[in-house]
């Protein structure tokens, strides 16, 4: 998924479910910055000591994905949760859609309750759990399972602007990094660009190998888009009540809201028609009762970089937040849950 879901969609989400605006904000903000996250820094300054960050994605093209320490502590922990469902290691490690290990993630952030990072940790995971709905069927880790017969790819979308610039970014995509560095190192969705991310389409293609489900290849991302939807909708009023923390009594049901989430990741758009989309719906207080602040939402990755670490500085409880957050979720898919499921040897 992209901005449009992973920060406004969280946001309209956690809103509907009855947080808060600010610490909607916080969620919605660690969501989208674990796409962000992509500097490895060391940072000594003047708080009198040092501070680790964590890298929780790379750019698309960069050397470190194949890296296989990388590709284990960044793509499978924060973008392609292995689903655990198959016989084999690689049928394993392939992400599948609202999946157990999924499910587990879920139950270890709600239970962070005395953590002061909790909200950031609630945004870290929902990051995760939602990219089950859109990565499923593709590993976080290099494996020819990921390669696609490019000449199978087939499109199906109403709006011939939309077709060609789906079909350009393909082929900028592919000349940049699909052609040569995909072939090489076969992590994620790569050898697809960034098909399963765009809500609007229907499509298919086949694998060139491996063995993957009906599912995997002809896909439907309207509806899995739909089902993310609601089940991060329900994390977040799980969230809720057991936090306390927002309004009960202020919460959209699901079936209020529903067709309105439907219209949005149904109409085919570029990135920045999709957000607005997301922008006007909560204008409208189609999520909640809309405060001056929820009018004015926008996103600013910058805002928690590392590099902006001062004493006074006013983000600098949510930077250190986000790298606990992320540290905490990352070491419990690779220490805990994974060698649970007999993945990884501890």
């Amino acid at each position: 998924m992209q901005k449009d879901m992973h920060f406004y969609g969280v946001y309209a989400l956690a809103r509907a479910a009855g947080l808060g605006l600010g610490e909607a904000f916080t969620v919605a903000h660690s969501s989208q910055f674990v796409d962000d996250a992509v500097d490895r820094d060391m940072l000594n300054n003047d708080l009198g000591k040092a501070v680790i960050s964590l890298m929780t994605s790379h750019r698309a093209i960069d050397s470190e994905n194949s890296n296989d320490y990388d590709q284990w502590h960044v793509w499978v922990p924060f973008h392609f949760l292995p689903g655990n469902v198959g016989n084999s290691f690689n049928e394993k490690v392939i992400c599948r859609k609202n999946s157990i290990p999924a499910h587990k993630i879920l139950q270890n952030a709600l239970s962070k309750h005395d953590s002061p990072f909790w909200p950031h940790l609630i945004g870290v995971t929902a990051h995760v759990y939602a990219d089950t709905f859109s990565h499923f069927g593709f590993l976080g880790i290099s494996s020819d399972w990921n390669k696609a017969d490019e000449a199978t790819i087939n499109i199906n979308v109403q709006s011939p602007n939309i077709l060609q610039y789906i079909n350009e970014k393909f082929e900028t995509f592919k000349a940049k990094f699909a052609g040569v560095f995909a072939s090489l190192v076969p992590v994620g969705h790569g050898s697809v660009e960034t098909l399963p991310d765009r809500p609007y389409l229907k499509w298919s293609f086949k694998y060139l190998t491996g063995k993957h489900m009906s599912e995997d290849e002809n896909r439907n991302n309207q509806d899995s888009f739909l089902e993310g939807c609601k089940c991060l909708y329900e994390f977040f009023c799980d969230y809720v009540n057991i936090s306390g923390r927002g309004d009960r009594n202020k919460r959209k049901p699901w079936g209020d809201i529903k067709s309105d989430i439907k219209t949005i990741i149904d109409t085919e758009g570029m990135l920045s028609e999709r957000i607005d989309l997301w922008k006007d719906k909560i204008r409208a207080n189609v999520f909640c009762a809309s405060e001056p602040a929820d009018l004015s939402l926008n996103y600013d990755e910058n805002i928690w970089k590392i590099g902006n670490l001062s004493p006074t500085y006013q983000y600098k409880d949510d930077i250190l937040h986000f790298i606990n957050a992320a540290r905490t979720h990352k070491n419990y898919v690779l220490y805990e849950l994974l060698p649970q499921l007999d993945l990884v040897i501890t």
